[in-house]
Formats: C-alpha cells, sequence, structure tokens
C-alpha cells in the first residue's frame, strides 16, 4: 500500500495519441487530470466517459505507462456522408453522429443521404435515424469502387424503407433490411 502510494508514482506527464481534428488541449479540457496525481489514484473510467462527451470522439482509452506517464489514445469520429438540413449539409460519421455542418460539400466524396425524418434542431454529438444510417451503410459497404459512384443518393422514407437514386436517374426501392445481400447484388448486376 504504501509503495502503490508514494510519490514514486506521480504522474509526470500526459499525452495524447490518436488526434487527427482534435488539439491535445481540447481532449485535456474534458478531463481535470492533472500531474502530480498518483497514478493509480486516476478514475480511468470516469475519465474515459467525460472525455467521450466530446462529439468528435468515438472511443478512448486510458494507459498507464508505469511508473509515471499517463497516455490518453483517442478514436476521432470521421465523415462518412452529407445529409442536407436546411441551407446547410450535416456532416455525419458511419453511426450517423452528427460531427460537422457545411455550407459547401464535394459530394463525390461521401455519400448523400436524404432523411424523411429529422428534427428541427440539431446538435453535435446527436445521432440520427441509426436503424437507417445502419441500412445505408451496410448497402454502401457491400458496393464496390464503381458501384459506389453510380450512387447518386439515399432517402430513407417515415415507413422506415430506403429507396436508392442512380446518376443515372433510376430509382431502385430497396426497401428494408430483409434479404440484403439479394437486394446489394441484384443493384451491383444492374448497375454493370
Amino acid at each position: 500500500y504504501l509503495c502503490i502510494h508514494s510519490s514514486f508514482f506521480n504522474v509526470d506527464k500526459i499525452y495524447t495519441s490518436g488526434l487527427e481534428q482534435l488539439s491535445e488541449g481540447e481532449v485535456l479540457a474534458y478531463t481535470n487530470l492533472a500531474t502530480g496525481q498518483n497514478i493509480f489514484d486516476i478514475d480511468k473510467k470516469l475519465t474515459i466517459q467525460t472525455i467521450k462527451v466530446h462529439p468528435m470522439v468515438k472511443d478512448v482509452e486510458v494507459i498507464r505507462h508505469l511508473p509515471r506517464t499517463l497516455e490518453i489514445k483517442i478514436l476521432e469520429r470521421e465523415t462518412w456522408a452529407i445529409i442536407p438540413f436546411g441551407n446547410e449539409f450535416l456532416c455525419i460519421d458511419d453511426e450517423g453522429v452528427v460531427i460537422d455542418r457545411k455550407t459547401i460539400v464535394d459530394f463525390s466524396l461521401y455519400p448523400f443521404i436524404n432523411l424523411a425524418q429529422l428534427p428541427d434542431r440539431i446538435n453535435f454529438g446527436q445521432a440520427l435515424e441509426p436503424e437507417g444510417i445502419s441500412l445505408i451503410r451496410q448497402v454502401w459497404e457491400k458496393l464496390n469502387g464503381p458501384n459506389q459512384d453510380s450512387i447518386s443518393d439515399f432517402h430513407y422514407n417515415d415507413k422506415k424503407e430506403l429507396i436508392i437514386y442512380t446518376v443515372s436517374g433510376t430509382e431502385i426501392r430497396f426497401g428494408t433490411v430483409k434479404r440484403l445481400d439479394e437486394k446489394v447484388a441484384f443493384i451491383i448486376v444492374g448497375l454493370i
């Protein structure tokens, strides 16, 4: 007990890894970590929960490097798709979590999704239509590169059904997740 709680294990370095869009200062501002704390007194679970509040953080790991170093490993959310919202576009990750708003986007980089049910107000970190986004993501991942390029946009309607539009204007009434592989195979044959 005396050994573990001695000043020998007081943290003298805290650093972050995995950051591309966030700064170390932003991440550390969400914690109450400071040098001088005993490395074994730090509540890893609480630290993870407080950092995960940031809308850009998808996952966190707190690693103790004995005797005196603490690493906060971050997995950031990345834009996966674009959703129109008023005069803006919402950038969402692959779980449907809103991570950014933009007025200009490059539609060739991301799937374009229209959702029938959008709330009047949307905040960063808010998940939009998780069931629909999951279905669209599954369809998107099963299409290969050239077939993805043939898709104009996805519409997820209020009946919880997916409609896909191709760049040539063809409407594909995909429906629900039932028989997903069979329907995607049919789409691929139609796009060739």
